[in-house]
């Protein structure tokens, strides 16, 4: 009974990681894709092609705290390469 526990406790442990490493890269990407959108904006209003506040608008995520992500993750690998996430 013993070894059934456990393995279902490193089985979710498991899961647990992956759930958190997708999340973790879904936070990655938008906060790019917001950064990008920032800086069209930005270049457009350079270009005089928008007003102020089409600038504005996106840049509105700068007004909330950004997330700082680690670079390496001890313990974690990748599940193709097997390399450390460093």
């Amino acid at each position: 009974m013993c070894k059934v526990s456990l393995m279902a406790e490193v089985a979710l442990n498991y899961v647990e990681l992956r759930s958190y490493q997708a999340r973790l890269s879904i936070a990655q990407k938008s906060l790019a894709t917001q950064t990008e959108t920032w800086q069209i904006a930005s270049w457009r209003h350079g270009a005089g092609l928008t007003t102020q506040l089409d600038e504005d608008s996106p840049g509105l995520i700068w007004n909330r705290p950004v997330p700082s992500f680690p670079t390496c993750r001890p313990g974690w690998s990748s599940p193709k390469t097997g390399s450390p996430y460093c």
